[in-house]
């Protein structure tokens, strides 16, 4: 009768000591389950919506950018369309007075019509061609003016010297061609950047399309993640404990969120069903 108290009683000890072992390794979890960092789902919706908010409203901005750009280039194409107009109307007048003694004055008025434009945008012309190149065209169209009205006082002046016209034709045709090839060439110039910029803004929407989706599709997966994962460990160990498995639930989630509540509530239940059975 004594052996038998005797091993009641230490089988009580050993109870009561196991109870204690696993109340100190809950007793112990708790801290650590409090010290993890904090990133609630609450937090992580946010994040999530701020991140695709921000993505969407630099979408817009770049696109409002881009269209800007698109439209000054347009303007510009344009104003280069209108000064290789009145370059070439003026070298046409030009000829046409060679050949048959008229438009001379149309020929000075388109000069200074295209002299007129280049003053007014000569910025414009810098930032898309060199200082150099800008210069050169100046050069060209001031000479052209030059020489045309050097025609002019002839004709006012009823002077027929066929040798220093012949020389004024010589030179208008030689600046005359320059300045045709340079305005030509800045408007093809410009046709092929806007074609560019216009290819590129197309493709725009198909990258941030991807991209908005890439970037949904990985945010809904980490969410769903790390909603599915704590609920089905939280199953396991429901199921556990019915089973009379009373060991504790281990962290679930590298951070402090919702679950972790649910942890120690758990927890504590399992120490006071442990207490119970003694």
């Amino acid at each position: 009768m004594t052996n038998l108290l005797k091993s009641s009683s230490k089988s009580i000890n050993n109870s009561k000591k196991t109870v204690y072992q696993k109340k100190c390794v809950l007793d112990s979890d708790c801290p650590d389950m409090l010290s993890r960092p904090r990133f609630s789902l609450r937090t992580h919706v946010l994040l999530m919506f701020i991140l695709l908010s921000s993505l969407s409203i630099a979408l817009v901005i770049g696109s409002v950018i881009a269209i800007n750009h698109i439209q000054k280039k347009l303007s510009f194409f344009q104003i280069s369309e209108k000064y290789l107009f009145d370059i070439a109307q003026a070298r046409r007048w030009e000829k046409n007075y060679f050949l048959y003694g008229t438009n001379l004055k149309d020929a000075v008025q388109s000069a200074n019509n295209a002299k007129i434009i280049l003053s007014d945008n000569l910025q414009k012309v810098t930032i898309i061609l060199s200082p150099e190149e800008t210069a050169t065209i100046v050069q060209h169209l001031d000479k052209y003016r030059e020489l045309l009205q050097e025609l002019t006082l002839l004709e006012k002046n009823r002077i027929n010297n066929t040798e220093k016209k012949h020389e004024i034709e010589t030179s208008l045709r030689k600046h005359g061609a320059e300045m045709v090839k340079v305005a030509a060439a800045l408007v093809h110039n410009e046709q092929n950047s806007m074609n560019a910029m216009l290819k590129l803004i197309q493709k725009i929407p198909v990258y941030s399309l991807a991209i908005v989706l890439l970037l949904t599709t990985f945010l809904l997966y980490f969410f769903v993640k790390r909603l599915i994962k704590p609920l089905k460990l939280l199953v396991e160990s429901t199921q556990k404990i019915a089973k009379g498995d009373f060991s504790p639930i281990p962290p679930m989630c590298k951070y402090r969120g919702e679950f972790t509540t649910v942890e120690l509530a758990i927890n504590q239940m399992i120490q006071e069903l442990q207490l119970r059975e003694v």
